[in-house]
């Protein structure tokens, strides 16, 4: 690949970028082609201002690629209008992130109710499986109020998605972190922990 195909290339992502049209995957095989030291020369022979536009179209690629794991970040708008399925889809990539966040805080809260409280790990164990399966039921609710949303609103729903999960995640944060703090309440009220 020569300085201008490099250059021609670049053009073309920034100008499919600044349409909103842009699709990595559409520039990403004119790189692909190329061994790692074939790119690493071209990137040695270019100047500064073909740098500079190259930087810029992987940086471009990087904004509109999305993770699981950037949970509480704005994503970028989908493509209208959005089917059930895709939905569901953007949901169900999303759930690793969630049940990983929600498990390390729930870890540290089985953590302080054993040490702690002296929590029996038996009834701890099933609590927590419990309320894992409990918190993915609601997770699914999630994208079933997105569906309805949309349907009910239109595009004007569009932002729903994201909105609902970081309202989600962020409650059920808290819930489990207020575990901590309620069941020992609860059961002393009550009685001792059970044997």
């Amino acid at each position: 690949m020569t300085k201008d195909e490099l250059y021609a290339c670049s053009l073309r992502a920034k100008q499919a970028a600044e349409q909103r049209r842009y699709d990595f995957l559409s520039v990403k095989p004119d790189l692909d082609d190329l061994s790692a030291d074939e790119f690493i020369h071209l990137v040695e022979k270019a100047d500064d201002q073909e740098l500079d536009m190259l930087l810029r179209t992987i940086e471009e690629a990087q904004h509109v690629q999305c993770s699981p794991f950037k949970i509480f970040g704005a994503d970028p708008p989908a493509p209208e209008p959005r089917s059930p399925l895709s939905i569901i889809m953007w949901w169900e990539f999303r759930r690793p992130a969630y049940n990983l966040v929600l498990g390390l805080f729930g870890t540290l809260t089985l953590i302080v109710l054993s040490v702690l409280n002296h929590a029996p790990v038996a009834y701890l164990f099933m609590g927590a499986l419990t309320y894992g399966v409990m918190a993915n039921i609601c997770y699914t609710m999630g994208w079933i109020l997105e569906i309805l949303f949309r349907s009910a609103l239109g595009a004007r729903a569009r932002t729903i998605g994201p909105r609902l999960f970081r309202t989600g995640t962020v409650f059920s944060i808290l819930v489990t972190l207020a575990i901590t703090i309620m069941l020992p309440q609860i059961l002393f009220l009550a009685a001792p922990w059970p044997q």
